[in-house]
């Protein structure tokens, strides 16, 4: 077998990989000479099938021992199932799936070596036969004694053929052969009426499982590892870990516009059988009562949790608040998304003015008042936005999850959750399926430490095999129909795409559409995507940090495409093309294509500066990334730190630069008289010269612009609110602060303290010139955070907006129709206006 040796090791990945997503139980032996050393368990079926445990049965594979095919397999037989009852479930099959070269002295032309042993074990047997071509007359007698003795599950193949280029395809024909066999054993009208066949498709009708109430495992200590939530999946993991390289410059991909659910038509067909109509209202009612007594199980167990387990429920809550603020940013980010694409506001309480609709007393009052110059006599109900939505997380904790998709889906969980939270929407179910589906949070359970804990216990994947999608996306609409109608109602499935229900999955879609609920597949990790192949609306993000700009490309309206996407190719033997991972300069592209190269460009000038600090002068005043370095050097800091040091100071200050630079502008806009005396600063400076570039100096004698620019950052700052934990107990005014408490300071608040700012509500940029500014305590302008906690950043964003508004002004003239007032803020991390805020630019050629 040691010529073949290479060809043993794929043909092993393919059958280990295929069996998993299969979600089959799955033990790997090895057998070489007699001696009991030689016949060795390299996996049990208990065990999960990870990377490491891969990566040991390669390497475990030697290759230099004799042959004694019959005597292994009845020693590995009856290793891992002579201490267990044969098979007495039917849909129960074993199979031993040999790979050998034939070489033994035990395989005769003339007799069965594996009777005894299959009948004592009850199992069949499967060959995969590397032979080779020298020894063609041999092995064509060996080959139909084989065949019989495998009841024709056998493939032979010689590697080295010139037509052969690897044993996929012979492999792929082989686990063919063997679930066609399984399927046909299994197949027995009489055993139920709820499974038939045809010659072009096979439906299974899918009866109600009972749902059950997630409960802590009171002999069990397991919780979901905090060190596993805590952990961040960075682009590097998708660019260096993904084995198959199908994701790795295309980070998330999406649905077209219109798709079409697969396998539509034969779901509605089935659906629409006479037979069916009654079962399914039956089935209906039986899963609502499973459901009711379930949550009524779910509401005593909390109860019980509540007040048996308040330690592990604080231990819960400190590993989740933890994962929050390590994942805070990609929160933010997936929130504004949220909020702004995939659940904007929906229900609207107050009218505002506008120029149609219904007579608006105040804005008529307004148009009476300024002589019919303001024209909003009408109303529409555009004010007091709210979101009305009803949200069911279904999560896949199937075998074939297990790993790498495990976690993926984990933090997805988080971010989403949380994304959900700060938009203001707590209504949101949890159920988790595998083999069973269990309903982990109901609409009206409050998202708090005791549901995160229950979460963490149970957030384990089965050891059970079946994917029962379908049933909890049936549970997930059951419990959407007992929400309001007025409602727009979501369910999230986290699934890698693989069911064990068939065409029932595609009728739980099709009920879907019918109840007008948008069912989405979301697939996140490494792994080949398989979600587009159920579903009509799906996600498929490499890592979770891509699903911000996977939901912002897939609810945008304004897009017109081109989409990324997955085609698959029509021929068997060619793999699965995905758009965006060629070389093509025309492939599909978005945002996240773009950033990788941007942070391995600044890894690369990060790695640059380290290898010539060398030849820095330290003696004079060093740059950041120098400083970084130095500090690296005195083993103060790792590279990494560094690496997100730089990765900070780039990138994480780009919407708060560009909101300040949007209210400074428009400010700017409001006061023509401030505009003016800005304008006179920057002739004087570029001396009426537009084309000039801007340099350092420039920017250090544009006084009065930093003056215009603070004074916006305290009426308007970026971020209006902040929190910080207190580190010693203190107190004030009578009050006593415990430390480990979170304190909320209001920026927005602060900078409107009259005792510091005279008429806070008034736009002065002279409030900052450097005699005003001496006596001022340093705390009562904090738009930047202050102390060891402040923003590094804020002297680069300063540099960053003078440079960009001196340029707007050198060569524009603003102007604004809107007031002031017209400025209505947000109740978002970053402040916000819910207007759009418009100033019109005049060239000053």
């Amino acid at each position: 077998m040691s010529v073949y040796e290479n060809f043993i090791r794929e043909a092993l990945i393919i059958l280990l990989e295929t069996l998993k997503k299969l979600e089959c139980h799955v033990a790997v032996g090895r057998f070489g000479n007699r001696g009991p050393r030689s016949q060795v368990i390299l996996k049990q079926f208990d065990q999960p099938l990870t990377f490491r445990l891969g990566q040991m049965l390669l390497e475990a594979l030697s290759f230099s021992e004799s042959s004694h095919v019959a005597t292994g397999v009845e020693a590995i037989a009856n290793y891992i199932w002579g201490h267990s009852e044969k098979s007495s479930t039917i849909n129960v099959k074993r199979i031993a799936l040999v790979i050998t070269d034939g070489l033994s002295e035990e395989l005769r032309e003339d007799k069965d070596q594996f009777t005894d042993t299959k009948r004592a074990f009850d199992f069949s047997i499967a060959i995969l036969h590397v032979r080779s071509t020298r020894l063609a007359e041999k092995m064509e007698r060996l080959q139909s004694s084989l065949e019989q003795v495998c009841n024709n599950l056998y493939v032979s193949i010689d590697p080295f053929e010139p037509s052969v280029k690897s044993l996929a395809s012979s492999t792929s024909i082989l686990l063919a052969l063997a679930f066609k066999q399984i399927i046909k054993s299994m197949h027995d009208p009489s055993l139920t009426s709820s499974l038939q066949t045809s010659d072009k498709t096979r439906t299974v009708y899918i009866k109600p499982i009972s749902i059950q109430s997630c409960e802590q495992n009171r002999n069990s200590d397991y919780m979901w590892p905090a060190e596993n939530l805590e952990k961040i999946t960075t682009y590097e993991d998708a660019l260096e870990n993904d084995g198959s390289g199908s994701i790795a410059k295309s980070l998330c991909f999406v649905n077209l516009p219109n798709n079409a659910l697969p396998n539509e038509d034969n779901a509605i067909n089935s659906l629409q059988q006479d037979n069916r109509t009654q079962d399914i209202d039956n089935y209906q009612k039986i899963r609502l009562d499973y459901m009711e007594e379930a949550q009524k199980k779910l509401e005593n167990e909390l109860k019980y949790v509540r007040f048996q387990c308040q330690e592990k429920i604080q231990e819960a809550k400190q590993i989740w608040q933890k994962a929050q603020i390590k994942q805070s940013k990609l929160i933010t980010e997936l929130t504004n998304v949220f909020e702004d694409y995939v659940m904007p506001f929906n229900k609207f309480s107050r009218r505002r003015a506008d120029f149609s609709g219904p007579l608006y007393l105040p804005g008529l009052v307004k148009a009476i008042a300024t002589d019919f110059a303001y024209k909003r006599i009408g109303s529409s109900k555009t004010a007091g936005g709210k979101r009305h939505y009803s949200v069911v997380f279904a999560i896949d904790i199937s075998m074939s999850m297990i790993g790498h998709l495990e976690q993926c889906a984990m933090e997805s969980l988080l971010l989403l959750t949380s994304a959900l939270v700060q938009c203001g929407i707590e209504n949101f179910g949890i159920i988790l399926f595998g083999h069973n589906v269990q309903i982990l949070k109901k609409f009206e359970q409050p998202w708090d430490e005791v549901t995160i804990y229950m979460l963490l216990k149970n957030f384990m994947i089965s050891s059970m095999i079946g994917t029962n999608d379908a049933i909890a996306i049936e549970y997930a609409l059951d419990m959407l129909s007992q929400e309001p109608t007025s409602n727009i109602k979501k369910i999230f499935v986290l699934t890698d795409g693989y069911t064990t229900c068939g065409l029932g999955l595609s009728e739980a879609l099709v009920r879907a559409d019918s109840e007008n609920v948008e069912v989405i597949g979301i697939q996140v990790g490494f792994e080949r995507p398989c979600v587009h192949r159920f579903y009509r609306d799906w996600i498929i993000a490499a890592i979770p940090s891509a699903l911000c700009d996977a939901f912002r490309y897939k609810y945008r309206k304004d897009n017109d495409g081109p989409f990324p996407s997955l085609s698959d190719d029509n021929s068997l033997s060619d793999k699965r093309i995905i758009q965006g991972t060629n070389d093509d300069p025309q492939e599909y592209s978005y945002l996240p294509k773009c950033s990788i190269p941007l942070k391995l460009l600044l890894k690369q000038v990060v790695e640059d500066r380290i290898a010539n600090f060398s030849s820095i002068d330290v003696r004079h005043r060093m740059a950041f990334l120098d400083t970084l370095i130095a500090k690296m050097n005195d083993e103060q800091m790792s590279i990494d730190d560094v690496q997100e040091e730089v990765d900070t100071l780039m990138f994480r200050g780009h919407d708060t630069t560009a909101t300040a630079l949007n209210f400074t502008l428009f400010m700017i806009a409001l006061h023509q008289d401030i505009q003016q005396r800005l304008f006179e600063e920057i002739q004087s400076i570029f001396e009426n010269d537009n084309e000039r570039a801007c340099t350092f100096d420039d920017v250090q004698q544009m006084n009065y612009l930093e003056c215009v620019i603070k004074e916006t950052l305290r009426l308007l700052p970026s971020v209006p609110i902040i929190g910080r934990e207190i580190q010693e107990t203190f107190q004030y005014d009578g009050k006593t602060f415990l430390k480990g408490t979170t304190a909320v300071i209001f920026i927005y608040e602060i900078h409107r303290d009259p005792q510091f700012f005279p008429e806070p509500e008034k736009f002065d940029p002279d409030r900052f010139l450097p005699e005003l500014t001496q006596q001022r305590h340093p705390y009562a302008y904090i738009p930047f955070s202050a102390g060891p906690r402040n923003c590094i950043g804020q002297r680069f964003a300063l540099l960053e907006e003078k440079v960009f508004l001196s340029a707007i002004i050198r060569r524009f003239h603003l102007t604004t129709s809107q007031t002031y007032k017209d400025f209505v803020p947000t109740e978002q991390i970053i402040l916000r206006s819910d207007n759009a805020l418009k100033v019109k630019l005049i060239s000053r050629a």
